[in-house]
């Protein structure tokens, strides 16, 4: 069986410019998994990718298909964090490593959102040292559980996010006076 498809054909083009045709012809294809368009990014000097690749980079970690002890596969998490502020991906991940130590669970997707949304609103005045405490005083998991019940549904991971960030805030805060409290402008609206 034959038939006939369009196609246009790009002549004398460099690997960046094929590149950044690749990721404007894919943006909107769901075939294409997060960690290929994010190879391509890299590929095509996108500045937001190069600049999260460095940051996961200067942790001693990948960004790569899958997670791992040293692989972080949450490539939607990490570019999402990585488009609210430089170094906030070096924070979040130097956060979970130090609650959690380097294990495949430390960077899951939905509490690597959870982490960036709780010190970036929070950003002069969060104690990291009392952020590592709380966290690690349960499970990646064990926090989860008690995000999916909060959350809306239907969004994925960064719907759940919320409502783990807010109770991660909670924990956090316990009997802290109000100047030296955290707070969540998302949960407030929500």
């Amino acid at each position: 069986m034959s038939f006939l498809r369009d196609c246009m054909v790009y002549e004398g083009l460099d690997i960046e410019m094929e590149a950044r045709l690749f990721l404007a012809a894919n943006q909107d294809r769901k075939p294409v998994k997060p960690y290929d368009n994010f190879n391509v990014a890299i590929t095509a000097k996108d500045p937001l990718a190069t600049r999260v690749r460095r940051e996961v980079q200067s942790c001693g970690l990948e960004v790569a298909p899958g997670t791992s002890t040293n692989r972080v596969g949450a490539v939607q998490a990490l570019m999402a964090i990585g488009t609210r502020r430089d170094g906030l991906v070096v924070k979040v991940l130097q956060t979970a490593e130090r609650a959690w130590g380097r294990e495949a669970a430390s960077w899951d997707n939905m509490m690597l959102r959870a982490l960036s949304m709780v010190i970036h609103e929070n950003w002069d005045r969060i104690d990291y040292r009392r952020l590592v405490k709380t966290l690690e005083k349960q499970s990646v998991g064990r926090w989860k559980s008690v995000a999916i019940p909060g959350s809306t549904g239907g969004e994925g991971s960064s719907s759940r996010s919320t409502p783990l960030a807010a109770h991660i805030i909670t924990s956090y805060n316990g009997r802290l006076g109000r100047e030296k409290m955290l707070t969540l402008a998302a949960a407030a609206a929500s």
